[in-house]
């Protein structure tokens, strides 16, 4: 399971801190780096009261090449998303987010809303059918999510 997401930030860098930081304090899940950083990249720790156990995410920072924003257009003309494309297109760093293991799509779209929440870009799903923010992430895990 995999994902982008188009960050604003113009350093290949990933700000763990902000990620915890908004994970708790808007998700209410947890973002921990797991082990050390590398150069462009993080191996992030997710866990939530909805996830039976932690899910695992390498998350590695690059520029955004001119495949991404063909990509991110052709997934807004697909799903009328309108003007996430545009904002993809204003973004120089691209989040490229691999589970390490099988994972449930729950995790994936928690991640994906407190990744977006920091990068202030879409997200990108690998099927590349639609771009979405925050709240589409969270529409979706909330459909995902087991119900109580």
């Amino acid at each position: 399971m995999s994902l982008r997401v188009f960050a604003q930030e113009p350093r290949l860098t990933i700000d763990t801190a902000a990620l915890a930081r908004n994970a708790q304090r808007y998700f209410d899940v947890s973002v921990n780096q797991r082990g050390p950083a590398r150069l462009t990249g993080v191996t992030l720790e997710l866990s939530s009261a909805r996830l039976d156990a932690t899910a695992c995410f390498d998350v590695t920072a690059r520029a955004v090449t001119a495949d991404d924003v063909a990509d991110a257009w052709a997934a807004e003309r697909a799903s009328r998303a309108g003007g996430m494309a545009s904002l993809a297109e204003r973004c120089p760093t691209v989040w490229e987010v691999q589970a390490q293991e099988p994972t449930s799509a729950l995790a994936l779209q928690q991640l994906a809303a407190v990744l977006a929440s920091v990068a202030l870009g879409p997200v990108l799903p690998s099927d590349e059918l639609t771009l979405y923010g925050v709240r589409g992430a969270l529409e979706r895990a909330e459909a995902l999510a087991p119900r109580r």
